[in-house]
């Protein structure tokens, strides 16, 4: 099994999800380059909708998934082969996302016919 450690996170998404009809990546920055985290949203762009917010408010929000240091996962490689954000993170946000095991993973690679060896996802040092 994968150890996922959960961090407590103040943010909601079900709002922006349900009321308002965005998608993650209208918020979410997409990984510029292979290996590079999912970006949290600018204060700017969440004046686009919030515009009295302070421009130096801190957005609630931390990280909620930490993945243990042996193990390799790459958002831009799943997004660029047809993979959805919500596919793992039901309901939007990563801490909906403690599904995220090796079974898990492994499911639908092998269902999408992903490469499933070890090393896809595991550091062999």
């Amino acid at each position: 099994m994968i150890a996922l450690f959960l961090l407590f996170a103040s943010f909601t998404h079900q709002p922006h999800l349900e009321k308002a009809k965005l998608a993650c990546l209208d918020c979410h920055v997409a990984p510029a380059k292979f290996g590079a985290e999912v970006g949290y949203p600018a204060v700017a762009k969440c004046a686009l909708c919030h515009p009295s917010i302070d421009r130096e408010t801190k957005i609630p929000a931390a990280r909620t998934l930490k993945l243990a240091d042996f193990v390799y996962f790459d958002h831009r490689m799943h997004l660029n082969n047809g993979v959805k954000c919500e596919d793992c993170h039901a309901g939007g946000g990563a801490a909906n996302a403690a599904v995220v095991t090796m079974k898990f993973c492994q499911s639908c690679h092998v269902k999408m016919r992903a490469a499933s060896g070890c090393g896809t996802c595991h550091d062999a040092r």
